[in-house]
């Protein structure tokens, strides 16, 4: 038997495929490159796309009034964080450093406050959000108290509606961190808790009623929830910090989707949020400063950032009455006001 050159054989087998590689590559001798990988399936297919942080934005958001400034006295401001507008176009700002709740009219004079520190019914220690309902009233977060406490239009007294700190609450609900505070058309009440990264969910009595979350990533869990805000209907926005998003609940406290933050957000500081009209909503990264005004459908159409020294610090966000954003700045104490102008081509 004759025996085969092992080095010849090696030879006959790789001639036909450099010919094959040849007749690939056409005229110019060059192998066509390998077919590139499939994009990976995105875990959550309820996500928001995340294009929306990437693409410009039709609008630029440009501060056209500041009011407010450092201070103890009417109309000043020690570390506001809140803010939240009335029917009659009022601007109420949770003065958080001079412990009261401060009301200006639409173009930003002072008109009255109520509050002052201590542990009284008709006082705060740090009140960190409210929110008006309608007609029925304004409830503040008074964060040192751990309680909610419901004003009607005036800011006369109506009367806690929420104690956290109560032997009945802690017996429910365990130590509470509270970290936002919103209400739905009906009265009922939501508290974001940061200690047990969960919504809590109140009748207008503050009777508990439900629970929503837990710690996870998963789409209606939380990571350090702070912001929270419900539509006209009972659709809820949450800021989920600690995953980098902002989550849409349903009224039932099941999610819907979630919004990632831009890239230049962190969420370190908490994601404050607010509803505006037409589906429009905007969040505030208080770490960085930036704004983003998006539509449920996740379309980002305005953002803003700080780039100069004295530019505001946002900090809470809400819309009044003719779609212009009201934010906190508690670096400055002061609010300012933006408006949506198309961005320029």
């Amino acid at each position: 038997m004759r025996r085969m050159n092992p080095r010849s054989t090696f030879r006959r087998a790789l001639l036909p495929a450099l010919v094959l590689a040849l007749v690939l590559a056409g005229a110019d001798g060059v192998l066509p490159p390998a077919p590139s990988a499939a994009a990976p399936v995105p875990a959550d297919s309820s996500a928001a796309p995340a294009e929306s942080t990437r693409t410009a934005p039709p609008y630029t958001l440009v501060a056209e009034k500041s009011f407010g400034g450092f201070g103890v006295g009417a109309g000043q401001l020690s570390a506001p964080t809140g803010v939240a507008v009335d029917p009659l176009g009022r601007i109420l700002i949770a003065d958080s450093g001079n412990h009261r709740i401060e009301r200006f009219d639409s173009s930003g004079v002072f008109v009255g406050e109520f509050g002052g520190f201590g542990y009284d019914d008709n006082r705060f220690d740090r009140p960190t959000s409210l929110f008006v309902g309608g007609t029925l009233g304004v409830w503040v977060l008074d964060q040192g108290n751990a309680r909610v406490v419901k004003y009607d239009l005036e800011g006369r007294l109506l009367g806690i509606v929420v104690d956290l700190r109560s032997d009945q609450m802690r017996a429910k609900l365990g130590i509470v961190e509270p970290g936002g505070l919103s209400a739905d058309r009906g009265g009922e009440l939501y508290i974001t808790d940061l200690a047990a990264d969960r919504v809590i969910v109140f009748d207008p009595l503050g009777a508990v009623v439900g629970e929503w979350g837990g710690f996870g990533a998963q789409p209606g869990r939380f990571a350090k929830p702070g912001g929270v805000a419900v539509d006209a209907r009972g659709r809820l926005l949450v800021g989920d910090a600690g995953n980098r998003r902002v989550q849409l609940l349903d009224s039932f406290g099941g999610s819907v989707t979630q919004y990632p933050l831009d890239p230049e957000m962190t969420g370190k500081g908490g994601i404050a949020v607010a509803f505006g009209p037409d589906s429009v909503w905007a969040m505030v990264d208080r770490a960085s400063g930036r704004i983003a005004v998006r539509t449920l459908d996740g379309v980002t159409l305005a953002r803003w950032a700080p780039l100069a020294k004295g530019d505001p610090r946002p900090g809470a966000v809400a819309f009044d009455d003719g779609g212009r954003l009201l934010v906190t700045d508690a670096r400055a104490s002061k609010v300012t006001r933006f408006r949506r102008v198309p961005a320029a081509p």
